[in-house]
C-alpha cells in the first residue's frame, strides 16, 4: 500500500524551528466540448522501431453527461538532475507487428471536438467513491474538497461481487507509521524552504548563502522501518543531485537522495564559505516509505525470468553493491561515456551509443541511468528506433540487463521521443514524464522478462491525424512475459495500453500485473487484451474514461478486482458479446475474451446514471439488465478465489476463463486494497515526485465524455521548456539563462581513455589526464580547493562518485599511491581502504599485485593525485 507524499514547507532564518507545514495542491482546467458522435471511429494503431508494427483498434464513445471529481497532487517544488556516467544499450530495430480491429457501428459517426478555456491553479480535490452490494443497492461515497471546496456525489453504484471480502487491506503498519513522520529542522545559519520523505528517496530545498562556493547534502539513516534504532553515519549524496532553479527574482537549490530503504532518516546540508565548511541546517525524522515491489514482474519462473524487477537496485530501495549510476541531461546527453563490456571493456560516448552496446549482450553490470531536467529530441546524440525513439534493446531473447531507467525529482522530462524496449530481461523504468513522443510513449517489444514500468507521466504524442491525435498507445505491451505496469498518470491518453499485438496462436505476452495506474480521462485500452491468458488487473482508478475501461478479445483471461470506476462508460467489455453485442458496442469484431470481476466499485454519476446498463455480468443482474450466462461482459464473483465455471463461454470463439489466479503455481502473493482506498492512495501516488511539474486538472463535468485532444492541454505540452532548471552540481549550466549568484561552478571535463596500456615500471595520474596508462570515467572539476604534494600544487581533482571508475593493467607487484582532500575511504579492487592524514590532505597507499584492478567510489571522494611505483 502506498502513502500521501508530504510536501513540508519552511521558512526558517537562524534559528531552529520545527515541524513544516504539508498540503496538497492541485490544478483546474475547465473547457467545453461539443460531442456528437455515439458510433467510435475506427482507429489504427502502430507502433514499433524499425520495424513496423501495426495494430487496429476503436473504442466507443458517447456524447454527454457530467461529473466533478478531481485527484490529489501533492504539493512541492521541482528538481531535476544531472551529471555524468555511463549507460547501458541496446540497438538496431524493432520488429513486431499488431493487428487487430475495433470496427465502428454506430449510427451516426461524427467528429468530436472539445475547446478548453485554460488552467487555474486551485487546490481542489474532491473524492468520490461508492461501494455496492450484490442487489445492486446505491450507497453514497465520502466527499472530501480542497482549497475550492468542491464536492461530487455519487449517484448509482455497480454491485461490486460480494463487497471485498477475501482481500488483505494494503500495507504494514509500520510503513504507515513512517508515513506519519513528516520530520522537523534545526538551522544555524540558511533557509530551508520545502522538504519530504517520499517512496525510497527525500528531498530537499534550501536558499542559497551569499558567498557559499559549495554545497553538500548528507544523509543518515537512524531507524529501520520498523522504527528500530539503527547505527550509521552521514553519506554524501552524489553532487548531480543538487540543482539550482530560478525561483522568481532569486534562486534555490533542490537535492533528491536517491536509493533510500524504507525508514527514518537525518538530513544536513554543509556550505563552503571563505574556504571553512560551516552547517547550514540539519533535517531530523524524516520518513521514507518503500515502492510497491507487487505483481508479475517480481516472480521467477521457467522462463529467462529471474524474479528481480528492480534493475539496479535490491529490493529494499539501495543500489546493488556494484551497481553504476550515469548521470544524463540536455548538456551532456550527447557527451556522456560509459565503459561497456562489448566482449572486453570499451568506452562509449553518448546516451543511445551507450546503449546501442549493451547489444553484443557481454555487459549485465547493474547501471542506474538518472535523468535530470528535460531532454529533447535534438539533446540525443541518436535515436536507434525511427518509430519509436530511445531504443534499449539486448542481443536475444531476454539478455540480463539489471537496469533502472530513473527521473530524479519532479520535473525529469523526455519530450518529444519514447522508448522501445527489446528482447531484455530486469529493467525498471520510473519517475519520467513522457510527451509529443514519436508514436508510444514507452513500448516493451518483444523478448522482455521481468520489466517493472511505475510512477511515470504519460502525456499526449505528438499531433497526428484521425485517431493519432493524441498520439498512438502510452504505454504499448507486447513479446513480454512477467511484467508489471503500476502507479502510472495517463492524462488524457487516447489509447493507453495495447496488450499482445496477434490475433491468434500462441500468446507473445502474458503474465502482466495492472495496479494502481490513474486512466485519468483517458479514453480506452486499460488495457486491451490480445490471447493472454494470465492478467491481473488491481487497484486501479479509472476516472472519467469516455470510451471503455478493460477490454478482452481472442480467448484472453483477466482478473478484474478491486478497482474504482468512475464515469467509465464500459467498464468491461468482451468482443462480440454482452454489451458490445447491443446494437451500439464498437469495440471490436474478434473473437471474445474471458472476464472474472470482483470486488469493484462502479458508479456513474450525475447524468451518466444511465450507462449502469453497459454492463452486463454472466450470473448477477446488474441495472436493468439480467443475468445473461451465454452474452455477458463479465463473471461477477462472490468471493476472490471463486473458480469460474467453464460452462461460461466466450460466444465468439467458445473459451472459457482460465482461473489463473485460483491457481497457486501461476499467482503470487499481494495486498490489495478496497476501491475506495485504492482510488485516494493512487491518486497521491500514480506519476512523477510530488505528481510532478506539470499540473493539470480536468474539468469532469466537460471531460468525462469527450475523447478529443483538449487543445489548452496540448499547447502546455507543445510548448513545455524546464527554464527554471539553470545548473547542475558536477555538470554545469543547462541553459542560457543568468546563473551569476555565489553558488560553487564546477566543470565537466569527463576523462576517459580506451587505448589502455599495462604499466610496466611506473605511472602518475593527474588531472586532466591525456595518458594511455590509465583509462578514467567520470567528472573532474576546479572548485574543490587544491592539494600540494611532494611540493607540487594540483587544483584540478576526479570525483569519486557512483559513476566514476579507473581501471589500469600492472606487470609486477606495485604500490599504489592516492591523495584526496579529505579522509576519505576508496574501494581498489573492491577492497575498501582508508587515508592517513598528512597536513591538509589524506594518503591511500595499497600494495598491488600484477593484473587487473579498478578503483572504484566507497565514500565521496575528490582525487588530485594517483601513482605507481
Amino acid at each position: 500500500m502506498k502513502f500521501k507524499r508530504l510536501g513540508m514547507s519552511v521558512a526558517l532564518a537562524a534559528a531552529v524551528i520545527g515541524l513544516a507545514s504539508c498540503g496538497t495542491s492541485s490544478s483546474t482546467t475547465s473547457g467545453t466540448s461539443t460531442d456528437t458522435t455515439v458510433a467510435e471511429d475506427t482507429t489504427t494503431d502502430t507502433g514499433t522501431s524499425t520495424g513496423g508494427s501495426t495494430s487496429t483498434d476503436t473504442g466507443t464513445s458517447t456524447g454527454g453527461s457530467t461529473s466533478t471529481d478531481t485527484g490529489a497532487s501533492t504539493g512541492g517544488s521541482t528538481s531535476t538532475d544531472t551529471g555524468t556516467s555511463t549507460a547501458d544499450g541496446g540497438s538496431s530495430t524493432g520488429d513486431s507487428s499488431s493487428t487487430g480491429s475495433e470496427a465502428s457501428t454506430g449510427d451516426t459517426t461524427g467528429d468530436s471536438t472539445s475547446t478548453d478555456t485554460g488552467t487555474s491553479t486551485g487546490g481542489s480535490t474532491s473524492t468520490d467513491t461508492g461501494a455496492s452490494t450484490d442487489t445492486g443497492s446505491t450507497q453514497t461515497g465520502d466527499t472530501g474538497s480542497g482549497d475550492s471546496g468542491s464536492t461530487s456525489t455519487d449517484t448509482s453504484t455497480d454491485n461490486s461481487g460480494s463487497s471485498t471480502s477475501g482481500s488483505t487491506s494494503g500495507s504494514s503498519s509500520s510503513n504507515s507509521e513512517l508515513e506519519k513522520l513528516e520530520g522537523s529542522v534545526s538551522a544555524t545559519s540558511m533557509t530551508i524552504s520545502s522538504y519530504a520523505g517520499d517512496q525510497e528517496s527525500a528531498y530537499v530545498e534550501f536558499n542559497p548563502v551569499a558567498g557559499a562556493t559549495d554545497y553538500k547534502v548528507l544523509v543518515k539513516k537512524v531507524k529501520d522501518a520498523n522504527q528500530n534504532e539503527v547505527s550509521s553515519t552521514y553519506k554524501a549524496i552524489d553532487e548531480q543531485l543538487i540543482r539550482k532553479y530560478k525561483d522568481g527574482d532569486s534562486y534555490k537549490f533542490r537535492a533528491d537522495a536517491i536509493g533510500l530503504s524504507a525508514g527514518v532518516y537525518d538530513i544536513k546540508i554543509t556550505y563552503v564559505l571563505n574556504n571553512e565548511t560551516v552547517e547550514g541546517a540539519t533535517i531530523s525524522n524524516v520518513g521514507v516509505v518503500s515502492y510497491d515491489r507487487s505483481g508479475f514482474a517480481f516472480k521467477a519462473n521457467s522462463y529467462n525470468s529471474t524474479g528481480d524487477a528492480s534493475g539496479a537496485y535490491n529490493t529494499d530501495g539501495t543500489l546493488k553493491d556494484n551497481a553504476r549510476v550515469l548521470y544524463v541531461s540536455a548538456s551532456n546527453a550527447k557527451t556522456v561515456q560509459l565503459s561497456v563490456n562489448t566482449g572486453s571493456d570499451t568506452v562509449y560516448t553518448g546516451l543511445q551509443a551507450i546503449l546501442d552496446a549493451y547489444a553484443k549482450g557481454k555487459e549485465s553490470r547493474p547501471l542506474s541511468i538518472r535523468v535530470i531536467g528535460e531532454i529533447t529530441k535534438n539533446d540525443i546524440d541518436s535515436l536507434s528506433s525511427s518509430g519509436e525513439g530511445l531504443q534499449v534493446k539486448g542481443k536475444t531473447d531476454g539478455n540480463i540487463f539489471n537496469m533502472t531507467i530513473e527521473g530524479v525529482g519532479n520535473d525529469a522530462f523526455i519530450h518529444g521521443f519514447g522508448f522501445l524496449v527489446k528482447n531484455v530481461t530486469n529493467l525498471e523504468m520510473r519517475n519520467l514524464g513522457v510527451a509529443t513522443l514519436i508514436d508510444d510513449d514507452i513500448s516493451l517489444d518483444g523478448g522482455n522478462y521481468n520489466i517493472w514500468v511505475h510512477d511515470n507521466d504519460l502525456f499526449y504524442g505528438a499531433n497526428g491525424s484521425g485517431d493519432h491525435a493524441k498520439g498512438d498507445g502510452s504505454l504499448d505491451i507486447k513479446g513480454t512475459y512477467y511484467a508489471t505496469l503500476s502507479y502510472n498518470h495517463y492524462h488524457d491518453s487516447g489509447k493507453s495500453t495495447l496488450h499482445s499485438n496477434t490475433k491468434s496462436g500462441t500468446p507473445d505476452v502474458d503474465y502482466v500485473s495492472y495496479h494502481h495506474n490513474w486512466f485519468d480521462h483517458s479514453d480506452s485500452r486499460h488495457p486491451r487484451i490480445r490471447l493472454s491468458t494470465s492478467v491481473h488487473i488491481y487497484n486501479n482508478y479509472f476516472d472519467g474514461n469516455a470510451k471503455y475501461g478493460v477490454g478482452v478479445t481472442t480467448g484472453s483471461s483477466a482478473f478484474v478486482e478491486n478497482n474504482y470506476f468512475r464515469n467509465c462508460k464500459n467498464p468491461m467489455l468482451s468482443s462480440e458479446q454482452g454489451t458490445d453485442a447491443k446494437g451500439d458496442g464498437t469495440f471490436s469484431s474478434e473473437n471474445g475474451g474471458m472476464i472474472k470481476a470482483f470486488g469493484n466499485t462502479i458508479i456513474w454519476e450525475d447524468s451518466m446514471a444511465g450507462y449502469s446498463d453497459n454492463l452486463v455480468y454472466a450470473n448477477a443482474a446488474q441495472g436493468n439488465n439480467a443475468a445473461n450466462a451465454t452474452s455477458f461482459d463479465a463473471y461477477l464473483a462472490s468471493s476472490r478465489d471463486e473458480e469460474v465455471p467453464s460452462t461460461y463461454k466466450t460466444v465468439a470463439g467458445g473459451t472459457s476463463y482460465s482461473n489463473f489466479d485460483t491457481n497457486s503455481s501461476i499467482m503470487y502473493s499481494y495486498d490489495v486494497q478496497t476501491p475506495e482506498d485504492a482510488m485516494k492512495t493512487t491518486t497521491s501516488y500514480a506519476g512523477r515526485v510530488q505528481g510532478g511539474d506539470i499540473k493539470w486538472e480536468f474539468d469532469n463535468a466537460t471531460e468525462d465524455t469527450n475523447y478529443a485532444v483538449i487543445p489548452g492541454l496540448r499547447s502546455l505540452l507543445d510548448s513545455y521548456a524546464n527554464t527554471d532548471l539553470l545548473e547542475i552540481m558536477g555538470l554545469g549550466t543547462t541553459s542560457s539563462s543568468d546563473t551569476s549568484d555565489t553558488s560553487d561552478t564546477t566543470t565537466d571535463d569527463t576523462t576517459t581513455d580506451d587505448t589502455t596500456t599495462a604499466v610496466t615500471a611506473s605511472a602518475v595520474l593527474t588531472f586532466p589526464y591525456t595518458g594511455t596508462d590509465f583509462t578514467v570515467t567520470g567528472s573532474t572539476s576546479t572548485s574543490k580547493g587544491s592539494v600540494t604534494y611532494n611540493g607540487e600544487t594540483y587544483t584540478t581533482c576526479l570525483k569519486l562518485e557512483t559513476s566514476t571508475s579507473i581501471t589500469f593493467t600492472t606487470t609486477e607487484e606495485m604500490t599504489l599511491t592516492m591523495v584526496v582532500n579529505g579522509n576519505s575511504t576508496i574501494n581498489v579492487d573492491d577492497t575498501k581502504y582508508t587515508g592517513t592524514a598528512e597536513s591538509d590532505y589524506y594518503v591511500i597507499t595499497v600494495t598491488i599485485a600484477a593484473g587487473s584492478h579498478t578503483i572504484t567510489k566507497a565514500d565521496s571522494a575528490n582525487l588530485f593525485y594517483l601513482s605507481l611505483s
